[in-house]
């Protein structure tokens, strides 16, 4: 998921621990890459996968604050809010981008995908 510059994150943060408090950590690429090793190992812990392959790009976009509030609506967990609280929180980032005079907003994020066999049974 594009995670804002850390300046922009700062000052989103409060809104994050508001509405969405699992979202209230900055994850670098550190981070993510690190959360993305984590899940290959499962996928190998699990038994049921064999020849495991990762592949990532590292990506950066900058967006106008609109643009990213659009994205936003595309990612799973602004679309599970309820109604009512992404409205909410999204009139809020809108009022935080404005009230900052944010006019971009630097990204960063990985593409990654997981590619394995499906071990045959024993």
């Amino acid at each position: 998921m594009p995670q804002p510059d850390p300046s922009i994150f700062q000052d989103l943060l409060p809104l994050y621990e508001k509405y969405m408090p699992s979202f209230a950590s900055f994850e670098n690429i550190a981070v993510q890459e690190q959360n993305l090793k984590n899940i290959s190992q499962g996928l190998l812990d699990s038994n049921c996968f064999q020849n495991l392959e990762l592949t990532q790009v590292i990506e950066t976009k900058d967006y106008s604050p609109n643009d990213y509030l659009k994205l936003l609506t595309t990612l799973s967990p602004y679309i599970a809010l309820d109604p009512t609280v992404r409205r909410q929180l999204f009139d809020e980032l809108k009022a935080v981008f404005q009230a900052r005079k944010i006019q971009t907003i630097p990204t960063q994020y990985i593409c990654a995908a997981h590619i394995a066999q499906v071990k045959p049974p024993n």
